[in-house]
Order: structure tokens, then sequence, then C-alpha cells
């Protein structure tokens, strides 16, 4: 997540490490991380930043970075992965982070709306 102008409204990103240019995907739609917020990422595993869908409350966002990744992915046996934020506190989200879920598959969106409808 960065905060955008210093105002406590921040962006939502999704990086995967490749062996030349990583992939990345970064929200034009930003979030107020004082309000309770939905979260939700899809990948297929390809080099394609159109490939990357990221969901905030439900709804799929806009977007201001997609850059496309080049060489092989790094395996994820030896990568962290980082949640709530990856470029250091200031990048941090402030608050707690609740039912964090991993799908060996895509989900639909409709099934990603599922789980924000019901959580409200």
């Amino acid at each position: 997540a960065t905060d955008i102008a210093g105002n406590g409204r921040k962006t939502i990103g999704f990086l995967a490490d490749f062996s030349g240019t990583n992939l990345f995907v970064e929200s034009l739609t930003t979030f107020n991380e004082s309000e309770w917020n939905h979260f939700a990422v899809t990948w297929d595993g390809s080099t394609t930043a159109t490939n990357v869908h990221i969901y905030l409350n439900g709804t799929e966002v806009a977007y201001q970075t997609q850059t496309n990744a080049t060489g092989s992915y790094s395996s994820e046996a030896d990568q962290p992965l980082d949640i709530g934020g990856f470029a250091g506190p200031a990048a941090a989200v402030r608050g707690k982070i609740d039912e964090v879920r991993g799908y060996r598959r895509i989900l639909s969106s409709t099934e990603i709306k599922a789980p924000y409808s019901s959580g409200k």
C-alpha cells in the first residue's frame, strides 16, 4: 500500500518476482485505511499485467501501473509472502489484517463479492 499525498488514502499493489522485470500492478483507486476494507487479488501466473485483477470491497479497481514481467518466475518456495506492505513501514497498512485466504484457482468476481457482502 502506498500513501498518496499523505492523506491516509492508499493504493493497492501486487508484485511477483521474475528473473528479468518483475510483474507489478498498482491501483489508481485508493482506500482509506481508517475504514474496514475487503481486498482480493487474482493472478493466473502469467507475465501479463492485465491478468492480475485487484478488487476493493467487491469491485475491481482502476489501475495506474501495469508492468509486464520478463524472464522466469522466481519460486515461491524461497520468497516471502508480504501482505499489508512490502516497501517498508511507510507503505504498511496501519490496522489489523484478518481472514487471509489462498486458493488454487482464480475466483470469479461473483465469488469475490460474496465474502465482502457477508462481512459488512
